[in-house]
């Protein structure tokens, strides 16, 4: 399996747990939650990725809760086996909603979205944009890739890992104070070939998508949730056979309980679990779990510190969820933890 993501508590703690050091770990006791390390720096609408099962690098997103709401450059690498956080070489751009992936050491960065200028009576504005990066995680090191084809250039993308290639599922191209996009393009990058051909049925989703979740599973890339044109949640599941891509994406017959945009997302073995998501008035606070095999949904119990904004990374049968929004809009946070599927 590859895999590529106002205050509100939830009224219990149950199954919560305090985080440890990992030069031991043990297995996890599944439907717990583990509080860890807090972000250096507050952060949302970024990007985290797991390399190597021993790090999380976390590039770009907000960090202020008041306008003007730029983005950052700060570039945190968190250590799995000793709970800790550290800073990495900044980034060669500011990009929130980056579109992340890592493949061995590298960690590549293509496209997301940048600050523009603010029109009159709004205090955010973002458009799309097409530089891409690599950072080396052992050299500690940025190197600048090209750009995006022309007219793919969009953050807020589904980034997942197969093989030696990434893909980059749906995304927005602008964003200004809640007003946003959604386009159906689907790309593919390899790291030998660079930017590859998709067949026809293949390069565009019945529907466009943004802050949306996902993962590849047994070669067969799953889309969940997300939001089209401006703030229309959808619980629709996607599917894209990797063998077959001729035939183009299908529908699944289960949708998502609770439809919702600006959720997180993990995988462990044949099942997805999405975390929290945005809403009009707050952030969602529900963990429900499908099944690929099955092809159902299950609602688990409700995220200790609901968000939206943030990412699932999965590392074992471990997904972590950093930072992130605790309210509709720029509110970010530096809370850290950990469920485990």
């Amino acid at each position: 399996m590859l895999v590529v993501k106002h205050l509100a508590i939830a009224a219990s703690l149950a199954g919560f747990v305090s985080a440890a050091p990992r030069n031991s770990p043990e297995p996890c006791k599944p439907g717990t939650w583990e509080k860890l390390a807090p972000l250096p720096q507050a952060r949302q609408e970024g990007n985290g990725v797991a390399v190597n099962g021993s790090l999380i690098v976390m590039i770009g997103g907000v960090h202020v809760d008041r306008p003007p709401y730029t983005t950052t450059d700060v570039v945190h690498i968190y250590n799995v086996a000793d709970n800790s956080w550290r800073k990495g070489s900044k980034s060669l751009f500011r990009y929130n909603h980056p579109n992340t992936a890592a493949i061995g050491n590298m960690v590549y960065v293509l496209g997301g979205l940048k600050d523009a200028p603010v029109n009159s009576g709004k205090t955010f504005h973002s458009t799309a944009a097409d530089g891409c990066f690599v950072y080396d995680t052992v050299r500690d090191s940025w190197s600048p890739l090209g750009k995006m084809p022309r007219g793919t250039a969009r953050g807020s993308a589904l980034t997942l890992v197969y093989g030696d290639t990434i893909f980059l599922v749906g995304g927005m191209t602008n964003l200004e104070n809640g007003n946003q996009d959604s386009v159906t393009t689907v790309s593919a990058y390899s790291v030998g070939q660079g930017w590859l051909n998709l067949p026809g049925p293949a390069a565009n989703l019945p529907e466009g998508r943004q802050h949306h979740g996902g993962a590849i599973i047994d070669d067969v890339i799953y889309v969940v949730g997300g939001r089209t044109n401006s703030e229309e949640n959808r619980g629709t599941v996607y599917q894209l056979d990797l063998h077959n891509m001729n035939a183009g994406w299908t529908t699944g017959p289960a949708m998502m309980p609770t439809p919702r945009g600006g959720l997180s997302a993990g995988a462990v073995d044949e099942r997805i679990v999405t975390f929290g998501g945005e809403k009009s008035n707050g952030v969602n606070r529900e963990v429900e779990l499908y099944d690929v095999l099955s092809q159902t949904w299950t609602k688990l119990g409700p995220m200790p510190l609901p968000r939206h904004g943030t990412h699932g990374i999965t590392i074992g049968g471990r997904i972590y969820l950093p930072g992130g929004g605790t309210n509709s809009g720029a509110v970010p946070t530096d809370y850290f933890d950990s469920y485990c599927v």
